[in-house]
């Protein structure tokens, strides 16, 4: 189960809800993805930059699927985990750094 590093589970899952993340859309190849919702753009670059390549990651997963199945997804899911993992322990040392009162 994916944890946060910041918010607790139950305010996560209350966030996410709220969030303006949405289904698929399609794209121009008639694929399905995702775009990163402007809630999740906080203008600090190097984040923001880190937000967008992990929904291009997200997206390299979608454009495995293939009638509904996903097929050779390993690699890029893999390296979703990778980033998804990197960014979070930036987050958190930038945090730290900046000793936000709401990291544990």
């Amino acid at each position: 189960m994916f944890v946060h590093p910041i918010f607790p589970q139950e305010e996560w899952h209350q966030w996410i809800a709220k969030s303006k993340v949405r289904p698929p859309v399609t794209d121009e190849l008639n694929q399905p993805s995702f775009a990163l919702p402007q809630t999740f753009y906080i203008h600090y670059d190097e984040i923001d930059a880190q937000h967008e390549g992990l929904v291009e990651i997200i997206n390299a997963c979608l454009a495995k699927l293939v009638d509904g199945v996903l097929e050779d997804f390993e690699e890029p899911f893999e390296e979703f985990i990778t980033q998804l993992a990197t960014h979070f322990r930036h987050e958190e040392s930038l945090m730290r750094d900046l000793e936000f009162s709401g990291l544990e």
